[in-house]
């Protein structure tokens, strides 16, 4: 049973194709990651079920989810972009310290006490400030409106 001759794949589009796939995997997990570690907190604040609330396993996931998630998508991006200095770039450059620090976030739920939780419960204003730097840089770059 004989198909034919065996076409060689053109690397060439494949790796593009390949690469967007990565980008978006990695997104989407830090995206919803983030969600579900803000289920229990906001089903505290909103008097939602107890169980839910209670659920601080879910947020340390979460964390550790988006912060992997950021993290890599990331680092795709960079090795996805041209060299030079866009918003786009400085986005995902600040991005990975960012994902790491959601990352240490996660870990400081599931160990309180440790000596590590000092230095993320002091570390906020910085998550905040990377965070907010990331929103702004990928704003900027949308506004710009043009494919990197």
């Amino acid at each position: 049973m004989d198909s034919g001759p065996i076409e060689p794949v053109d690397s060439s589009t494949s790796a593009p194709a390949h690469r967007s796939r990565s980008i978006a995997l990695a997104a989407r997990l830090g995206a919803w990651g983030f969600v579900a570690a803000l289920i229990p907190p906001f089903a505290q604040a909103l008097n939602g079920p107890r169980w839910l609330a209670d659920l601080a396993v879910l947020s340390a996931v979460g964390l550790l989810t988006s912060g992997i998630g950021i993290a890599a998508a990331s680092v795709l991006v960079i090795r996805a972009l041209p060299s030079g200095l866009s918003p786009l770039k400085v986005a995902a450059v600040v991005g990975i310290p960012f994902g790491a620090t959601l990352c240490l976030g996660g870990i400081a739920i599931v160990a309180p006490l440790s000596r590590f939780a000092g230095v993320v419960d002091a570390g906020g204003p910085l998550v905040l400030l990377l965070g907010v730097l990331v929103v702004v840089m990928l704003l900027i770059e949308f506004l710009r409106g043009r494919k990197a």
